[in-house]
């Protein structure tokens, strides 16, 4: 090889490692960059996270902050208001229930007094009892008088008529009556008939010209202030007997409820029935072709009992309006009646 081909091949090959000292150079400078680069993609990843952490907690606390706005986190003295809020909602619940017991107590107490009022007025002294006792003897209607088992239904349905008719205010047996002025100066039919007319008021009674508004009303105080008893002796008791007693038998009702119903100005009578089996019950006749919407068992020839053509309705007095048409009512045939 000459000289001058080494001399060619010498600097090219110092080119060559010219070439790749660059390239080495440019190797190293470029691995002296890259961490710097990295470390600035780091940094921006971690701002990215921070600030994606920050909008989080500011949307929590805006949540937070909206929520304590609508549900504020109560202080002691909200806690405390709280407290007196449930007490007084507490003894609002009890000054209510004080408050229902209360007029409760005002109603028993009013409807206590009002009885007091009508025991007052109905009450029947010893005298007055002597006097209704003397009545029944000196008629013979006592079980004691010789006569008594002489007489007729008829004669003892007109006696209860008189009883019925006396304590509305008429005059009967005026030998008796003398006696009974010169000891009270009242006479009895009078004092009888203030006391039918007091009940009638006192119990709330509103009479009309309706005949059967009035009869359920009649029907309905009698029943809550007369209790079935039946007699250990037979014995006819007046009105005013019968509400002083507080109780009485089939005929004590009759002779009551068709005295109340004269003063409704209700055509009544009493009527003495039997059944099948010949036994022997009393109950009141009312002169009207209906008792409005209610049901009723009816005779409408009574001519030959001693009572007016038309229909006359059986009235049992120990029962409401809406119990007339049992058909127990129905078994009983009317033997004797007579008109109060």
């Amino acid at each position: 090889m000459s000289g001058e081909e080494m001399e060619e091949d010498t600097s090219s090959l110092l080119r060559k490692s010219g070439t790749k000292a660059e390239q080495s150079e440019e190797i190293v400078n470029t691995d002296q960059i890259t961490p710097h680069k990295r470390k600035k993609g780091r940094f921006r990843k971690c701002w990215l996270s921070i600030i994606l952490a920050i909008v989080l907690v500011l949307s929590n606390l805006a949540w937070v902050l909206a929520s304590w706005q609508n549900n504020p986190v109560p202080t002691d003295q909200e806690s405390d208001y709280s407290k007196l809020q449930k007490r007084l909602s507490y003894l609002q619940a009890a000054y209510d229930s004080l408050i229902r017991q209360l007029i409760d107590h005002q109603m028993t107490n009013e409807s206590l007094e009002n009885e007091i009022q009508v025991l007052d007025a109905i009450r029947l002294e010893s005298t007055v009892e002597d006097y209704y006792q003397s009545v029944r003897e000196y008629c013979q209607m006592d079980t004691s008088g010789w006569l008594y088992n002489f007489f007729s239904d008829k004669n003892r349905v007109d006696f209860c008529a008189e009883l019925a008719d006396h304590d509305i205010g008429k005059k009967y047996w005026p030998l008796l009556e003398k006696e009974y002025f010169n000891y009270y100066g009242t006479y009895s039919y009078n004092d009888a008939a203030v006391v039918l007319y007091n009940f009638i008021n006192l119990t709330g009674i509103q009479l009309s010209e309706n005949s059967t508004l009035d009869i359920l009303q009649i029907l309905n105080i009698v029943n809550d202030f007369v209790k079935y008893r039946p007699d250990i002796n037979d014995r006819y008791n007046s009105p005013w007997e019968t509400l002083a007693f507080g109780s009485g038998d089939c005929d004590d009702f009759s002779i009551l409820v068709s005295a109340l119903f004269k003063i409704a100005e209700i055509d009544s009578a009493i009527g003495f029935f039997k059944n099948s089996t010949g036994a022997c019950h009393a109950m009141v006749l009312v002169h009207l072709d209906n008792l409005g919407g209610y049901d009723f068992f009816s005779s409408t020839n009574l001519t030959n009992k001693g009572l007016a053509s038309g229909r006359w309705i059986t009235i049992e007095p120990q029962w409401p309006i809406y119990w007339q048409n049992k058909t127990s009512i129905n078994e009983w045939n009317l033997d004797a009646a007579s008109m109060v």
